[in-house]
């Protein structure tokens, strides 16, 4: 009982104290703030004051007149640090030391109401109040009074002595009231404590029955251990069904559930676990649960429960874990482990939840060599497209020889026309066999780049001549303009930047009845290694819709099914285009207006060449 006393007094002791502590500190805050600034106030008027009082004598340089002053101000007060009349030069006119008159003085040349400061003065901090002295608005002196600042506080060293004893003398009182109480509380506890010490199933609840008929505290205490203990001898054999019950239901979980202590032994699996593993829950109890795991996971696992041991930090609780399983008959099993850490006192019990993967495992093998087919069977495909778009070149090669040699042999006007939709027919049959032959490129996503020294005027007019028969029977004008800080030469895929200005003109040709076609090179932005070059193809033709602008460079698509009758092509040739300008680390674009011409564009970085670009 007497770590009753203890544990009731000391509360109370503690909150008296607390109490104590923060109304003194609050009082003591408020207070010492309070007279801080009544000090404050009464230097400045007391500076104010004497200042009045020394106009006269600073007029009349009655020195005299103004030490008395100055004196007298000073001894009412011992914690004055110092009184002085001060000249705006600095020199003292009058000090409360004598000694100090004629010396020099850190004042002010001017301050209207008073000035307060802080310093320090003979080794103690101190708060000054500097006020002028005018006369006719000239500046005679500034009075200077100072306050030690450590005498701004409302108890001094007596009275915190007589504060402290008569908080020990209510501290004492308070203990010995509360001892009394609690030593006439303590006794029935006592008792109480006696008979719930001789509690057990067997024997029930050996009260004393004058503890029950107590109509305190005690008595209704008594009355309730008697009814508890009652209660626990009924529920105890609930609690035995409950936990029958809960074992079955453990073990209707589909994952095994092995129970093992910080040492590694094995308290108790679940029949999902026995089926895991082949083993019986009675082999296992009381068993190392490296039995259960193979000799490559054993050392790292033991290895996990000696960190536990030694410093009381684990790895393995909560994270998941594709191990190895070992089964009696010595067959090893893929498994998916949980370990989970329970403390319980100064026990540590580890719960593993455990998943047999071996039929995940085969699924996923299976899933793989499906993938791996479709993958032979893509690469077989994309042979077979790049086989076939070489093979068909060859007589269309020989088909628009043929055509081109009709052409010239001197036949009829009627004919003439029949071979030249021949030839029509012929080279959008060849476009699209060049298209078809970069589109195993594409889905292989190829991006080993050629990159070698480029000439960009060089190769822009070339562009413009190869297209110059493609619209020798439209009125088109095709032209060309490289602004004049594009460099001559830098270094880059030639092929591919080529193949890409090729498309969008023959695009623009295809899709521009009349007018013109422009293509443009102009430097989008530079550095000293690198350059961003920009490419603009601008027609005259039909226009595309803004709300058409991203499906264009997809896959076989064309802007609608009347464009694709009267101009022909499988949909294939910008989205070529705009994987060539992925590849080649640019972008690719379009701003059209439907009836009136489209502007293709793209952007791509160049390797410098020159040190210094054209102007």
């Amino acid at each position: 009982m007497n770590h009753l006393h203890t544990r009731l007094i000391t509360p109370l002791v503690i909150v008296f104290l607390s109490g104590l502590l923060v109304m003194g500190s609050i009082f003591l805050h408020y207070g010492n703030k309070s007279l801080a600034n009544f000090r404050q106030a009464d230097l400045m008027l007391h500076a104010k004051s004497l200042a009045q009082a020394s106009l006269d004598s600073l007029w009349s340089e009655d020195n005299l007149l103004l030490d008395k002053k100055v004196a007298s101000v000073f001894h009412s007060d011992k914690n004055y640090a110092y009184i002085s009349l001060v000249h705006p030069s600095g020199k003292i006119l009058v000090h409360n030391e004598t000694g100090k008159k004629g010396q020099q003085m850190t004042t002010v040349s001017y301050t209207a109401d008073g000035l307060l400061r802080r310093g320090q003065y003979q080794q103690r901090d101190i708060i000054e109040v500097i006020y002028p002295v005018y006369y006719n608005n000239k500046l005679l002196a500034n009075t200077h009074v100072a306050y030690y600042a450590d005498s701004t506080s409302i108890f001094d060293k007596t009275s915190l002595w007589q504060l402290g004893l008569v908080v020990l003398v209510c501290l004492l009182a308070i203990v010995f009231i509360s001892y009394l109480v609690i030593m006439n509380f303590s006794r029935g506890i006592k008792q109480l404590t006696w008979s719930m010490g001789r509690v057990s199933l067997e024997a029930g609840y050996p009260v004393n029955p004058a503890l029950e008929e107590r109509h305190d505290e005690i008595g209704e205490l008594a009355r309730t251990c008697k009814t508890m203990t009652d209660d626990l001898l009924a529920k105890y054999s609930e609690m035995a069904l409950h936990l029958h019950n809960k074992k079955s239901i453990v073990d209707t979980f589909s994952d095994g559930i092995i129970v093992f202590d910080e040492y590694g032994i094995i308290e108790s699996l679940n029949l999902a676990g026995e089926h895991i593993f082949g083993y019986s829950n009675d082999e296992l109890v009381g068993q190392h649960v490296r039995m259960l795991l193979p000799d490559s996971y054993r050392d790292r696992y033991e290895a996990y429960l000696d960190r536990y041991r030694n410093i009381r930090q684990t790895k393995i609780s909560g994270a998941r874990l594709q191990v190895e399983g070992l089964r009696k008959d010595g067959s090893k099993i893929p498994l998916e482990l949980v370990t989970g850490l329970i403390r319980h006192d100064d026990k540590s019990i580890f719960a593993g939840t455990v998943r047999d993967m071996t039929s995940r495992y085969e699924y996923e093998q299976a899933l793989k060599m499906s993938k791996d087919a479709a993958e032979e069977g893509n690469r077989v495909k994309t042979e077979f497209i790049a086989t076939m778009s070489h093979e068909l070149r060859t007589p269309m090669n020989a088909i628009m020889g043929a055509i081109n040699l009709l052409e010239d042999d001197g036949i009829s006007e009627e004919q003439l026309q029949y071979i030249q939709m021949a030839k029509k027919a012929a080279d959008d049959l060849l476009a699209m066999l060049d298209n078809i032959l970069d589109f195993p490129g594409l889905e292989t996503a190829n991006t080993q780049l050629d990159i070698v020294e480029i000439d960009i005027r060089h190769m822009i007019d070339s562009l413009i001549n190869s297209h110059l028969p493609s619209i020798k029977d439209k009125d088109l004008v095709l032209k060309s303009l490289v602004e004049n800080n594009v460099a001559n030469q830098y270094r880059g895929d030639a092929t591919r930047i080529r193949k890409v200005i090729s498309h969008l003109l023959n695009n623009a040709i295809k899709f521009t009845p009349s007018g013109e076609i422009e293509l443009n090179v102009s430097i989008a932005e530079h550095d000293k290694d690198r350059t961003h070059i920009r490419f603009e193809v601008i027609d005259t033709g039909i226009g595309i819709d803004t709300q058409d602008y991203s499906r264009i460079f997809d896959l076989f698509t064309q802007v609608d099914s009347s464009s694709t009758r009267v101009y022909g092509g499988i949909g294939i040739g910008l989205a070529i285009c705009k994987r060539k300008v992925e590849m080649l680390g640019g972008q690719i674009g379009v701003i059209s207006e439907p009836g009136r011409g489209s502007t293709f564009w793209f952007n791509i970085e160049l390797q410098n060449v020159d040190k210094v670009v054209q102007s």
